[in-house]
Order: C-alpha cells, then sequence, then structure tokens
C-alpha cells in the first residue's frame, strides 16, 4: 500500500518534470501489483476521464481538501502539508509506504508527527529529491526574494533530514544538499527515476509522429530550445556553443 503525496501530477499541473515522473512511478508500481493512492495536494480540478483512465491501471486519484481552519493562510508548504497530515490521521488511509518530493517541503507536518510517535509508526517515510527551492535559485544565480521563501526553503530542508529514506535520482543531488549544509538521513538510496511508459502517448501520435520522420528533411533548418528559459535549464549555455559551431560552420 503506498500513497504519493504531490502538489503536481501528469494531466493536473501543466508545468515541470515532477508530475510526470510520479506519474510513470504510481504506473510502475500498480503493474507490479502495488495498491497506489496519489494524494493530490493541489488546486487543479480533476477530470473525471483521467481519474478513470488512472483507475483502470491500478491507481486511485483523490484530491485533498481545503482545512477547515486556517493553517498559515496561503503559504505554500505549510497548507499542503497540513492536508497530508489530515488525511494520515484519517484510520481507513493506512500506508506501508507514504511518498513525498522535496520541492515544497510537504511531508514536515507528518514527519514531524511521526517524530512524535502518534503517526505512522509502521509506516515508511521516503522523500523524493527533485530539486528545493534554494537549489534551483542557486543554479539561476538568484536569492530568496520574501520571508516565505526563507520559510520554505527551511521546511525543505527539515523534511529531507526528518525523512526514513531519501531517494536521490542521481549522486549529483544528493551531494550538492550536503555541500548546502543540509542533513541527510542514514538511508539515501541512489536510483533513476521511473522510466517512462509512453502510455499517454496515443497511436494517432506515433503514427502522426512516424510520418515526420520518414518526411523530414535530411538538412536541419532550425534548432528549438525545449524548457523554461532560466539560467539552470541551459539556454545560454545552448547560444555559446552555436556561437562556438558558426565560426567552424559558416552556413550556420
Amino acid at each position: 500500500r503506498v500513497c504519493i503525496f504531490t502538489a503536481e501530477f501528469a494531466g493536473i499541473f501543466h508545468s515541470g518534470g515532477i508530475g510526470y515522473v510520479l506519474s510513470e512511478l504510481a504506473q510502475l508500481l500498480a503493474s507490479e501489483k502495488a495498491q497506489v493512492t496519489i494524494a493530490y495536494l493541489g488546486s487543479g480540478k480533476l477530470h473525471e476521464t483521467m481519474t478513470k483512465d488512472l483507475e483502470n491501471k491500478g491507481v486511485s486519484l483523490v484530491k485533498l481538501p481545503e482545512p477547515d481552519i486556517p493553517i498559515a493562510p496561503g503559504h505554500v508548504s505549510l497548507v499542503g502539508s497540513y492536508k497530508a497530515l489530515l488525511y494520515l490521521m484519517n484510520e481507513e488511509n493506512q500506508f506501508d509506504i507514504v511518498h513525498f518530493n522535496d520541492y515544497l517541503g510537504h511531508a514536515i507536518y507528518p514527519l514531524y508527527a511521526k517524530r512524535q510517535g502518534w503517526l505512522l509508526d509502521k509506516t515508511k517515510v521516503v522523500v523524493t529529491l527533485h530539486g528545493t527551492t534554494m537549489w534551483s535559485r542557486l543554479a539561476n544565480k538568484q536569492l530568496p526574494q520574501t520571508i516565505d521563501d526563507i520559510s520554505v526553503s527551511w521546511i525543505e530542508r527539515e523534511a529531507i533530514s526528518a525523512a526514513d529514506v531519501v531517494w536521490a535520482p542521481s549522486k549529483f543531488i544528493a551531494t550538492s544538499l550536503l555541500s548546502e549544509g543540509v542533513e541527510l538521513p542514514e538511508n539515501v538510496v541512489v536510483l533513476k527515476n521511473a522510466p517512462p511508459t509512453l502510455e499517454h502517448i496515443s497511436n494517432k501520435h506515433r503514427e502522426l509522429y512516424g510520418r515526420r520522420i520518414e518526411n523530414s528533411a535530411s538538412v536541419i533548418n532550425e534548432i528549438v530550445f525545449f524548457g523554461r528559459l532560466e539560467m539552470r535549464k541551459g539556454p545560454l549555455l545552448l547560444i555559446e556553443a552555436l556561437e562556438q559551431l558558426s565560426k567552424k560552420h559558416r552556413s550556420m
């Protein structure tokens, strides 16, 4: 029994890779006969077609309600974490493993409850490293802008340190946190993200893609950069590389 808590999920949240990684993870676990629940912490609308499609694949998708009482109103980390806490406090929601992202630190309240001994005593809490807020800011050569930025960074670090298991898709991202002074738990697993199943690509899209390959010209006329226009995504590196290539290949 696995529950994946997230504010991003493919088909609901339309930006970033976390949602797509978790979609593939959920389907992979379900294919191995795990009972998988996606506990959605965001504000996006769940589409009935998508929910039924996931159910057919063995994945249950639920949207967690807003708290009845104000908990740090508008705080991007604490509101979501409190939703997760209330969900896990319900005796009907028992899991062997619960999974959180490092980004936004939504594991913080459940992990504090576990540390205090009144919740999740038989449950492993896994936090996967996708990239903390501060990690992204440093990569983009940015500093925190608000008090909330600082508090979110602290919450993320605390949640990582308190986890039973930290899942790092690369050694690089784990060691970068150590260099920032983050205390990692003893159990850190370096394991690549779940590979894409490509089931979300329809036969029509595959046929169209295949025709484009067959009909494509042998000469490359344009290069397209796919990604957010921020420093860590590498647009300036790409431009510099193209400038260097253009010196050797005048036709560019």
